[in-house]
């Protein structure tokens, strides 16, 4: 063979190479020495969820595991990142008592599933990446006149959802009576305490050991738990209760939303819900409720956070409309444009309109262990077309510098990098919540925020 040919061959199996990369989810694992006799199978048990997730959610993505146990000189006891981006930082008393391999995957799977949409991100349209991101299968989102969130709104909205429980035959042999009387009141709870309504739960039979227990939310399967072999329902009841808690904003559906203002508020305040038609469509209120929820909000008062709304959008009023919640430093309604439809800003907006009502009221509290990203961190984090390494290095400095000082709340300087920050520290056990500085009452003291700085390089080295 000529050295042309050989050339040409080592050029080809290089592309070939690369293109399978590109085409998997590559996830790495970095574990403390101490857990080195215990590598294989957490990689064994983090590939095979990860292979079960791709396959519910129709990604057609490889999922390639990788586990090393190099020691740091700081080191957690886990890290692990998907595509470069973290979803993992654990210390090692945040694995509980299971057997250490089961609980590494857990950690592992948990925070992959905190960031879903990094699967589809390049595979998919951005509604299909939106969908994934709530633990749904893509592939129904249809572009229209509205933006791809209003599409996979839509495309949501379309699909019959339910809350699968997968149990051991011996568990559910001992489901009493009061079995759907605990779901139906767990459901009525979130709805009345909350404002999603949850679907339905369904119950099957499996041959797994007594106590065994799989959850399936939406298309997505979670890791099976393993309960007391003497459980009862409601020890299954409370388990589902505390996983679906954390991902409550994936139900939250466009057809509940219209039940409220078609069934509900048109007969007691028609003009409000005309008001509303006539500034957002169904899709991308339901899309601001989401974000609202995902941020720790309730929206069971619907009506007001609807005031709240119509107080940001152009009313396209005559120009000596007055809203009282105007500030005099901010240019007057009839200069303003019409509200973006960002569900992420007109979330934030509201969440800043309802902690200015607090504060009038002398009612508000200002958040207790709240800190700051570095300014160049969270510039990084934010900066458009940023180059892949540059990003994840950025990442990794702020998920470092958290987890080196837990907080419980991190105010960003804009409300743009409010979803990178959030997503980003996805990878801590506990997320804080994360809130703009613009959401803050007048009167903050943006000073009071310590800003946090990453830990030594060398020390993670």
């Amino acid at each position: 063979m000529s050295e042309l040919a050989r050339r040409a061959i080592g050029s080809w199996a290089a592309r070939r190479s690369e293109e399978s990369e590109r085409g998997s989810v590559r996830v790495e694992i970095r574990l403390g020495d101490e857990l080195a006799p215990a590598a294989d199978p957490i990689q064994d048990l983090v590939q095979e969820s990860l292979t079960g997730l791709t396959t519910d959610l129709g990604i057609g993505r490889e999922a390639l595991v990788e586990v090393t146990h190099e020691r740091p000189r700081r080191p957690p006891l886990l890290t692990a990142s998907l595509d470069g981006h973290p979803v993992a930082h654990l210390e090692a008393d945040r694995l509980g008592g299971e057997e250490i391999a089961p609980a590494v995957a857990r950690a592992v799977v948990g925070g992959v599933l905190r960031r879903l949409s990094l699967m589809a991100d390049g595979f998919g349209s951005p509604a299909g990446s939106y969908v994934v991101g709530l633990g749904c299968r893509p592939g129904t989102e249809r572009a229209g006149r509205g933006s791809a969130v209003e599409a996979a709104e839509v495309a949501l909205d379309e699909r019959d959802d339910a809350i699968v429980v997968e149990l051991s035959a011996a568990t559910l042999r001992r489901v009493g009576r009061g079995a759907q009387h605990d779901v139906a009141k767990l459901r009525e709870d979130e709805l009345h305490h909350q404002g999603v309504m949850y679907p339905d739960v369904h119950a099957r039979a499996t041959d797994d050991p007594p106590g065994t227990v799989r959850l399936r939310l939406n298309d997505v399967t979670l890791p099976p738990y393993s309960l007391d072999p003497d459980a009862a329902w409601k020890d299954v009841v409370d388990l589902m209760a505390a996983e679906v808690a954390v991902r409550r904003h994936w139900f939250l559906r466009q057809g509940q939303v219209s039940a409220r203002l078609d069934d509900d508020l048109v007969y007691l305040q028609p003009d409000l819900v005309a008001v509303i038609d006539a500034n957002f469509s169904r899709a991308a209120l339901t899309a601001c409720l989401r974000e609202l929820v995902r941020s720790g909000r309730r929206i069971r008062n619907l009506p007001r956070i609807l005031w709240f709304l119509l107080e940001q959008a152009d009313p396209d009023g005559d120009p000596d409309t007055l809203r009282l919640a105007e500030s005099p430093l901010v240019p007057k309604s009839r200069y303003a444009p019409r509200a973006d439809p960002d569900p992420l800003l007109l979330a934030a907006h509201v969440r800043k309109l309802a902690n200015e009502e607090a504060w009038r009221l002398g009612n508000y509290r200002m958040p207790r262990g709240a800190v700051r990203l570095a300014a160049e961190t969270e510039h990084a984090l934010t900066r458009g077309g940023a180059d892949p390494e540059e990003l994840a290095r950025a990442e990794w400095a702020a998920v470092r510098a958290v987890a080196a000082e837990p907080a419980e709340r991190v105010i960003t300087r804009s409300v743009r990098a409010i979803a990178a920050v959030r997503d980003t520290l996805q990878a801590l056990p506990r997320p804080p919540r994360v809130t703009a500085s613009q959401e803050l009452p007048p009167d903050a003291d943006l000073t009071q925020f310590r800003v946090l700085d990453e830990p030594s390089t060398e020390a993670w080295s």
